[in-house]
C-alpha cells in the first residue's frame, strides 16, 4: 500500500502557475495603488486647506476626484465579512460600521459620514442576508440587530438517500423569514 506522502505531487501546468503569479502581482499592485490614492487624497485636502488659510481669495479650481469615503469595488463587503469571520460574538450593525470606518481610516467623529457608512454597511448586510443567505440577523440583548455567518450545514441541509447524500429541498414553510 502506497503512502500519500511518497506519491509525487501533481505539478500545475506552466501556464497556470504563470497566471497565478501574475494575479498575485496585480493584486498587490492594486492594494499599493489604493493606499497611495488614499494618502494623496488626504495630502491634497491638507494643501487646499492651507491655501485657504494663507490666501483665501485663491480658488484652486475643482478637482473631480471620488470622495474620500467612496469604496473600491466590494471593499466594504470584504471588510464586513472578514470582521464577522473573526468575531468572538455576533456584532451589531454599528460595531461593524465602526470596524469598516477604522479599517478604511475614516474619522469616527464625522456624524454625517458615520450615517452614510452605516447605510452602506446595512445595504451590504441585507444583500448577504437576503440574496445570498450567507448571513443571518437576530435581536441581541440590547434590542439591536446582531449579525453572524450562516454555517454551510444550515444553508445547504443534506438528506441521506440510497444513492448517497443529496441536498434537501426546503419547504416554503421551513424557509427562514
Amino acid at each position: 500500500m502506497e503512502n500519500a506522502l511518497s506519491r509525487p505531487k501533481k505539478t500545475l501546468p506552466h501556464v497556470v502557475t504563470a497566471l497565478l503569479a501574475k494575479r498575485k502581482e496585480l493584486k498587490g499592485l492594486i492594494r499599493l495603488c489604493e493606499r497611495r490614492l488614499k494618502t494623496a487624497t488626504v495630502e491634497l485636502a491638507t494643501i487646499e486647506a492651507a491655501l485657504k488659510i494663507v490666501r483665501s481669495e485663491i480658488d484652486p479650481g475643482p478637482i473631480t476626484l471620488r470622495p474620500l469615503h467612496a469604496a473600491f469595488r466590494s471593499e466594504t463587503a470584504k471588510i464586513v465579512l472578514h470582521a464577522l469571520r473573526v468575531a468572538t460574538s455576533p456584532p451589531t450593525t454599528w460595531q461593524l460600521t465602526e470596524i469598516v470606518m477604522r479599517e478604511r481610516g475614516l474619522p469616527l467623529n464625522d456624524h454625517k459620514l458615520c450615517r452614510t457608512m452605516q447605510m452602506r454597511v446595512r445595504a451590504c448586510l441585507n444583500h448577504y442576508r437576503g440574496d445570498r443567505g450567507t448571513l443571518k440577523s437576530s435581536r441581541g440583548a440590547s434590542g439591536l440587530l446582531i449579525w453572524e455567518i450562516v454555517s454551510a450545514a444550515d444553508r445547504f441541509p443534506l438528506i441521506r438517500h440510497e444513492n448517497g447524500i443529496l441536498p434537501r429541498k426546503i419547504d416554503s414553510a421551513e424557509q427562514p423569514q
